[in-house]
């Protein structure tokens, strides 16, 4: 069967990369850049800008200094900076620069929450489970990119909120539709992770940062360039750990055995992340515009606490992940009007889970021996000692093309090979699913045209995609006979996105999309800790619509106005959703989900300078079971559990230059984050409804930087406090997040 099972994998991969290939015949990959000729209001400069991210405004006229008589005058070509230009592209996206929130404490998570439209849940202190929702769409749905490449295999096995601010330039959403380019199935959205890959002269950057509950984090970056051969070595490195003993309000049986509120430290939830990664290249050559070749190790271990809630503590459950690899990037403009852009890599990650002790720990970190001493294992009872590997090879490209100066026509194609293997050490060969075949083949082809009509007022990006899905798998029955779980599928999808610009300042952008989304290896397979495996799970459909309006920089009397307003629907068929069952999580189909919000964003800076900034932005959704057949039929109505529906977030910044030196700043800052109480399982099931609420929250954070800015040095120090007023902060499932906390953090820019 193993055998049967392998061969229709290998043709359905086979056959679903030859009607993608069909479907797109051309390579693809990352943005490419402007190639047109000089124009008043177009650089000819080429730079890895894509063309749907030049300024589409009229061009603002520089100012032209007093010339001698008979001096020829100068023509000035003026660009738009790249977060400007998405900004103010068709499609749906918020851009943040991280150059202030690398001088804060923050994680990468928390700047999230605080600047773009995403909502961030934590399932404790650095190093926990996160998940992230935007439009009404949460996990998998929204997916994760750094420099092109999904997040996964970069190295950051344990997730985006883990991933170094300091090690990041800037942070792209996209809503709704995401660019063909990333050749990603996502439903709800896309955050594009852009580290620093400027190559015209070398750099040197370092931070430092501690804290409470033991926390140190620590990032280097470098870049060397040597101009006259255009060659490059550049490397990142960084290192996180953390005690995480945070108090938490827990119930523990007094003497009598009757159970009592008491509040005590975390004892088991340390952790600990170190990577490294290395890139060699060469740029600006007649061969290649740029050549890439880069590789990754990367480490996290995490001690356990507890399950998927706070019902019982562990005191010896350990996780940790490993993963390494290499890849490639090449860039070429072929001839004035075609460019080729391609990502080839290869990662593997493993996960290592242990829960073998013989003893019940209570909230104080004592340990009880179990009776009999045999029986091992906190979370069931039953030992576990496994192992998980994960080999992934995957492809993005791009081959773009322009047909004139209004149109332009994108092929992408991104196919992704993924092969998992493991070993539970506590069962025979026979009787371990571990030990079975289980590979994913999934691929992403896409077409897009661009079109520019009125001077470019209206942007048109029209797409159709083909999604294609193989499996290779086996569930092991009751009965103890294997049974093959292999699927081959291929569906297609298409869709708009249009931006009307009104004024210079004023956009009204509008997107629809109908999209696949298959299931990701960890929730197919599990992901080797307390998620386990779905072999079952269908992939998503969805339609997807977007409807928003941007007001950017409004300059008035009273002040720089930033405003934006944008409402969201989501028709979801068999929507996968993440389920606790007792100590462990599982991903099961929802069958129908529909998704309807609005959210908002406002923002004000002081008239004649930036010494007080102001913003804020709230989001409203309503997220429900639509399903009218099969196990969920009966919580028909009900909201989606454990995501909240409303929630805000505000910010106040001062800011004072030259108050001891003349190249001195200096910040104060304060942030809120509220979140209305929402459920946190299925609201018609509770028979008591107050022990299925999370209650609401509210808490507030503050700041103060100091910064030395100079020609070739750069000194930034920060102190701030997290959590201000020590609110009882719950995201997932009733776990309970860090109250108050103190950080400060050294940053040095060479």
């Amino acid at each position: 069967m193993k055998r049967r099972g392998s061969m229709r994998f290998v043709r359905g991969a086979w056959l679903s990369a030859s009607v993608a290939v069909c479907t797109s015949p051309a390579l693809a990959g990352e943005p490419e850049p402007d190639t047109g000729a000089a124009t008043p209001d177009r650089s000819p400069v080429r730079t890895s800008e894509t063309p749907e991210h030049r300024d589409t405004a009229e061009p603002r006229e520089a100012p032209t200094p007093a010339k001698p008589p008979g001096q020829i005058d100068e023509v000035s070509v003026r660009g738009a900076s790249r977060a400007n230009a998405l900004r103010r592209s068709a499609y749906a996206v918020t851009v943040v620069d991280t150059e202030e929130a690398k001088r804060n404490t923050a994680d990468l998570g928390e700047v999230l929450a605080r600047s773009t439209p995403v909502t961030v849940q934590r399932a404790g202190a650095l190093g926990s489970r996160s998940a992230f929702s935007l439009g009404g769409l949460s996990g998998e749905r929204l997916r994760f990119f750094l420099d092109g490449v999904p997040l996964e295999l970069m190295g950051y096995s344990a997730g985006v909120a883990n991933v170094p601010v300091n090690l990041v330039d800037r942070v792209e959403v996209y809503q709704g539709v995401v660019p063909v380019r990333f050749g990603a199935d996502a439903l709800g959205g896309a955050v594009h992770l852009v580290t620093d890959e400027d190559v015209r002269k070398s750099r040197a950057t370092a931070s430092y940062q501690m804290g409470s509950f033991g926390t140190h984090r620590a990032t280097l970056s470098a870049r060397y360039v040597h101009r006259p051969s255009g060659l490059f070595v550049r490397s990142a490195t960084f290192l996180d750990l953390a005690d995480n003993d945070y108090r938490v309000d827990v119930s523990t049986p007094d003497p009598q055995g009757r159970p009592r509120p008491a509040t005590v430290p975390r004892f088991h939830d340390g952790y600990r992340g170190s990577g490294t990664t290395v890139g060699v290249g060469i740029a600006d050559r007649p061969w290649a515009d740029r050549l890439v070749l880069q590789g990754f190790v990367s480490a996290f271990d995490n001690d356990v606490q507890n399950g998927a809630t706070m019902a019982r503590p562990y005191g010896e459950v350990t996780f940790a992940r490993r993963s390494s690899g290499a890849n490639v990037k090449y860039a070429l403009g072929v001839g004035p009007s075609t460019r080729l852009e391609a990502i080839a890599g290869y990662a593997q990650a493993t996960a290592l889970f242990r829960d073998l002790s013989n003893c019940v720990y209570d909230w104080y970190g004592r340990c009880a021996p179990r009776t009999p001493v045999t029986v091992r294992g906190e979370l069931s009872g039953t030992p576990t000692d496994r192992d998980l590997r994960t080999d992934t090879i995957f492809l993005r490209s791009t081959l773009t093309h322009r047909l004139s100066d209004d149109h332009l026509l994108r092929f992408a194609l991104a196919p992704t090979y993924a092969d998992r293997s493991g070993k539970n050490r506590l069962r025979g060969p026979g009787y371990d699913p571990l030990a079975q075949p289980r590979r994913l083949f999934t691929g992403v082809a896409g077409v897009e045209l661009e079109s520019k009509f009125f001077s470019e007022r209206l942007t048109s990006i029209a797409f159709v995609k083909g999604y294609s899905l193989s499996t290779d798998s086996q569930a092991l029955l009751a009965t103890g006979e294997w049974r093959d779980m292999s699927r081959n599928i291929f569906r297609a999808g298409g869709g708009e996105s249009l931006r009307m610009q009104w004024t210079r300042e004023l956009y009204v952008k509008g997107s629809y999309e109908y999209a696949m989304r298959q299931p990701s290896t960890d929730e197919l397979f599990g992901d080797g800790m307390l998620v386990a495996d779905s072999l079952g799970l269908r992939p998503e459909t969805s339609h997807n619509a977007n409807l928003g309006v941007l007001v950017e920089d409004l300059r008035t009397r009273a002040g720089t106005v930033r405003a934006s307003a944008n409402g969201f629907a989501r028709w979801t068929d068999d929507m996968i959703a993440l389920f606790a069952q007792g100590e462990y999580l599982s991903y099961a189909n929802v069958w129908q989900a529909r998704a309807l919000g609005v959210e908002g964003g406002l923002g004000w800076t002081v008239p004649g300078g930036d010494w007080l900034v102001v913003d804020g932005r709230v989001t409203y959704q309503d997220l429900r079971n639509r399903s009218s057949e099969g196990p969920l039929a009966k919580q028909a109505g009900d909201r989606i559990p454990n995501i909240p529906y409303l929630l805000s977030n505000a910010s106040v910044r001062l800011r004072g230059r030259r108050v001891v030196v003349p190249t001195d700043v200096v910040e104060l800052a304060w942030s809120m984050r509220y979140v209305h109480s929402f459920f946190r399982g299925w609201e018609s099931l509770a028979q008591n409804a107050e022990r299925l609420i999370i209650d609401m929250q509210l808490s507030q954070g503050a700041s103060l930087t100091y910064a030395l800015h100079g020609a070739a040095l750069r000194l930034a120090a920060t102190l701030e406090v997290q959590n201000l007023t020590d609110a009882k902060l719950f995201d997932f499932y009733g776990v309970q997040r860090p109250g108050r906390a103190f950080f400060t953090k050294w940053t040095v820019d060479y």
